[in-house]
């Protein structure tokens, strides 16, 4: 037992009059039910933090193919200014 166990197990058996076995039967319920809520609460929570975890990752995947979309883009569109100019300087010497 622990020491709240056994603190409410002299409480009970003092103010409530009742025998040692009674008394240890009434914490020992009340220490089952009082895990037994933690246990539920705690489950709520590990799914809502899932479902928030997966919403996030999910987000992360999103922006990370958006920005290896963006550099793709970039980088093509430097390519042709390069070409262009390569193109432009080449035009302007066989001109000549």
């Amino acid at each position: 037992m622990s020491t709240i166990n056994i603190k409410l197990y002299d409480f009970v058996k003092q103010e409530l009059k009742l025998s040692d076995e009674k008394a240890r039967e009434f914490v020992e319920i009340i220490d089952e039910a009082v895990k037994e809520d933690v246990r539920t609460n705690t489950n709520e929570y590990k799914s809502l933090w899932k479902e928030d975890f997966y919403l996030l990752d999910k987000r992360i995947l999103e922006s990370k193919n958006d920005m290896y979309k963006a550099m793709f883009v970039s980088g093509v569109v430097q390519l042709i200014a390069i070409l262009g100019g390569v193109l432009a300087i080449v035009k302007f010497i066989v001109s000549k």
